[in-house]
């Protein structure tokens, strides 16, 4: 037998039990506008057809599909995310498809979604690696406004309860916050309103259970910094500040190092958030184990002539059809069991 294979089968027969099957990858990604080629007169969709504003193909569809795999396979490393947020699908026809009939397939991902109120039709959803991870209960999180807002309709929270690993429960959230159409300012109320009713959640949660691990993960339309989400959801963004029954915002120091998710105008902004318990920073049995990640490998990028930088290769720019994954890159995170 060579030398160099009798090598490689020590090294693999070496490794200690204990170390295998217990580090998991966590990541979030918004898609933009996974949508189907149908018609729903439910929703406002008729841009995604084929005779609608995009001319949405079945082609363009396939495309984009197997974008979306590719993107989150080689996220998911090695071994692949036992989790995947997502935001902006529209149903879940096609999640079947992305799961079922794309290079994912291999993968063995279920789906949990739940069709929103919101008016475009888009909704979150988790894939999860049944190997590794057992869910529990799920429901959607229902975000409700009231005054002039009153009727108005937007993404519901999608909350996964489950076992990761054998024996660590996690309390999963999957958000995408109102958007800033309108400005800013003008519609900041709402997204007040939405990191208000996440927080009564995750506070009920921490509770009724102080060690609570909670995982907390979207595209909340704000920055670690913001009103919303440091302030009214209580998100730290010092580590050094956090104790039981409080939440840490994990990219806070990838935004303070000029980093982000989401490029507009030039400025990258860290839109994109994964956001945990204190008992998943210091706790035993399932941990963080490092930094939270922007995955911004090269094929997900393109020049920026403007700005002379790279920028996410999206699948539109305006009506120009790109061919591309998304205007936002994935996010993730690494845990541990001990």
């Amino acid at each position: 037998m060579p030398k160099s294979t009798l090598f490689l089968i020590l090294l693999f027969v070496s490794v200690p039990v204990f170390s295998q099957g217990l580090d998991f990858r966590v990541m979030f990604y918004n898609v933009e506008n996974f949508f189907d080629c149908k018609r729903d007169s439910s929703v406002n969709d008729a841009d995604f057809t084929p005779d609608g504003a995009y001319h949405w193909t079945w082609k363009r569809f396939e495309t984009k599909k197997n974008n979306i795999a590719k993107a989150i396979a080689a996220a998911g490393g090695l071994h692949g995310a036992a989790l995947v947020g997502l935001c902006e699908i529209e149903n879940r026809e096609v999640l079947s498809s992305l799961v079922y009939h794309s290079p994912l397939k291999g993968a063995g991902y279920r789906t949990i979604h739940y069709d929103s109120p919101d008016s475009r039709g888009i909704d979150t959803a988790l894939l999860y690696d049944p190997e590794v991870f057992s869910p529990l209960s799920s429901s959607p999180i229902r975000v409700s406004f009231s005054g002039e807002d009153a009727g108005q309709t937007t993404r519901d929270i999608l909350y996964v309860k489950g076992m990761l690993g054998s024996k660590d429960t996690l309390h999963v959230f999957v958000c995408h916050a109102p958007s800033r159409r309108g400005g800013e300012l003008a519609s900041r109320h709402k997204r007040l309103r939405f990191a208000s009713v996440l927080k009564t959640v995750c506070d009920s949660i921490m509770q009724s259970v102080p060690d609570a691990k909670i995982m907390v993960m979207g595209d909340f339309n704000d920055f670690p910094s913001s009103t919303s989400l440091s302030d009214v959801l209580g998100a730290e963004t010092s580590w050094q500040k956090v104790e039981n029954g409080k939440l840490y915002n994990m990219m806070s120091v990838l935004e303070k190092d000029g980093l982000g998710s989401y490029k507009y105008q030039g400025e990258w902004n860290m839109l994109d958030q994964i956001i945990v318990s204190c008992p998943l920073l210091d706790g035993a049995g399932l941990r963080i184990n490092g930094d939270a990640q922007i995955f911004s490998a090269p094929f997900l990028l393109e020049c920026d002539s403007r700005y002379f930088s790279d920028k996410p290769l999206r699948t539109y720019l305006g009506p120009r059809y790109l061919g591309g994954f998304s205007d936002h890159l994935p996010v993730y995170v690494d845990l541990t069991a001990e």
